[in-house]
């Protein structure tokens, strides 16, 4: 059996074969414009402030701060960490751009 990450890997490079491709016909619009939706969507989060956790104040978990964040940040390499399922939605989008 071939291990996920490369199936995941020859995946994403599926828009690159030469020729006809069943699979980028059918899914590189569907996943380009998926990926477009989510760009345009933010998400918010909260920073917390690890000196002051435990020191009896009641805002011990109170936030510092809130953060808003385009989730287009979210495809970035420094980003993805150990999502290699992300990482490969990513690039086999980068690759139906490549195709187009």
């Amino acid at each position: 059996l071939t291990s996920p990450s490369n199936l995941m890997k020859d995946l994403s490079d599926a828009p690159l074969v030469e020729g006809k491709s069943a699979l980028a016909e059918e899914l590189c619009l569907p996943f380009r414009e998926e990926m477009r939706n989510v760009n345009g969507l933010y998400h918010t989060y909260t920073l917390y402030n690890a000196n002051n956790v435990g020191n009896g104040n009641r805002n011990d978990t109170m936030p510092d701060q809130r953060q808003v964040v385009p989730y287009s940040n979210l495809w970035k390499e420094e980003n993805l960490g150990d999502f290699d399922s992300l990482r490969s939605i990513r690039d086999f989008v980068s690759n139906c751009h490549e195709r187009a």
